[in-house]
């Protein structure tokens, strides 16, 4: 099971098998591998499942939280994807960074490469932080 900043992932996250390799407030890079079950007719990545490593790549970097016992959330408003090219490689990677923020909505944008960095996709997201998640101290787990 992956754990992130001593918290436990969406379990969604876990079935995608999302690595979260670097996070930081403003910036995360994770990774998946491409297992058969997340290829099309064709053998390549679902654009679904780049859609939804593109959904958590564009919030994570929105929702960082330094403390191990608290969190942030937020919810998709809008997810805007454009496929680039086929992956070449097993392992697709993501960076997303928040481009703008406000009190209640923030804004990012998201770089999906495959291992030997061709580009497969680009994103742009906007998200609406839920109560209590707006400021980077979070909420308690529950």
């Amino acid at each position: 099971m992956n754990h992130w900043e001593g918290k436990k992932q969406p379990p969604f996250n876990d079935h995608l098998g999302v690595n979260v390799e670097e996070w930081r407030d403003g910036f995360v890079r994770i990774s998946a591998e491409v297992l058969p079950h997340f290829q099309n007719s064709q053998g390549a990545p679902h654009g679904g499942f780049i859609m939804s490593l593109a959904d958590i790549a564009a919030s994570f970097p929105g929702v960082y939280c330094p403390h191990p016992d608290r969190r942030r959330f937020a919810s998709t408003l809008s997810l805007n994807t454009s496929f680039l090219g086929l992956a070449k490689t097993s392992v697709i990677y993501a960076e997303g960074r928040v481009s703008n923020s406000g009190r209640k909505i923030f804004y990012s944008e998201v770089k999906i490469f495959d291992a030997e960095d061709n580009p497969v996709a680009s994103c742009q997201g906007v998200f609406r932080y839920r109560g209590g998640s707006e400021s980077i101290d979070g909420v308690p787990i529950e």
